[in-house]
């Protein structure tokens, strides 16, 4: 049996989303860690494991627009929330 363990961790630093940096359009810096656990067989035809992104569910925007009237738009995403995950590989 073969067992594989990952860690990552990302850093995103300060960013503007608008030319000349106006201060509703700032993104603060962020750090994210990310897990992965699998096992297999030593014949390694099959593979199942779990994840998880976002491991301290540490939420983040990806970004801020100011449309006049219509006023401030909030952009973010789905990894911006902790997800935890199986998957199964399979090699043939």
């Amino acid at each position: 049996m073969i067992i594989r363990a990952h860690v990552d961790y990302s850093y995103r630093s300060t960013y503007w989303t608008v030319v000349g940096q106006p201060a509703y359009s700032r993104v603060p810096a962020h750090s994210l860690v990310n897990l992965r656990f699998s096992v297999m067989p030593l014949n390694k035809k099959i593979q199942v494991g779990v994840y998880v992104r976002n491991l301290f569910d540490k939420y983040f925007s990806t970004g801020w627009q100011q449309y006049g009237a219509m006023g401030l738009v909030h952009y973010t995403t789905p990894d911006a929330r902790r997800t935890v995950g199986g998957f199964v590989n399979f090699s043939f």
